[in-house]
């Protein structure tokens, strides 16, 4: 740590923290658990999630009805064919 002698000394520190955050198997369950409580109580039937980090603004979508549900798993992608 740095220190100061000078009081009198005007400045900008800048300071660029990265940090990566791992979440184990039970913290993801727990997660879960908690999404799956809101959407049951908001009457949500069923969600569409995105985990590239090109959208994170953009993670999910939320399906209210059977019909949608029923659409989206109906829709074919190279991981459904």
């Amino acid at each position: 740590m740095a220190k100061i002698a000078d009081g009198n000394i005007v400045g900008e520190l800048k300071v660029e923290v990265k940090a990566t955050l791992t979440v184990d198997e039970d913290t993801f369950d727990a997660c879960v658990n908690i999404m799956t409580i809101y959407a049951r109580e908001h009457g949500i039937k069923g969600m569409t999630l995105d985990f590239r980090k090109t959208a994170p603004s953009m993670l999910g979508r939320f399906l209210m009805s059977d019909e949608a549900v029923e659409d989206i798993l109906g829709v074919k992608t190279k991981y459904n064919k």
